[in-house]
């Protein structure tokens, strides 16, 4: 499911109240200024995602 959560309305799990926009509204934002946005597994046997949301140094 990765690859799509930044689609607008994507929702992984559609029992949980929501409208899926939230993470598309940060890819806009994000690439509005620049910057890369990204989810990944964790990589420590725990379950869960990480996050991470990088923007260019102002010169």
């Amino acid at each position: 499911m990765l690859p799509r959560v930044f689609d607008r309305f994507f929702r992984a799990n559609v029992q949980i109240e929501g409208s899926g926009l939230g993470l598309s509204i940060v890819q806009a934002i994000v690439n509005r200024y620049g910057g890369e946005a990204s989810l990944r597994n964790r990589t420590d046997g725990v379950s869960g995602i990480v996050a991470s949301i990088g923007f260019p140094s102002a010169p």
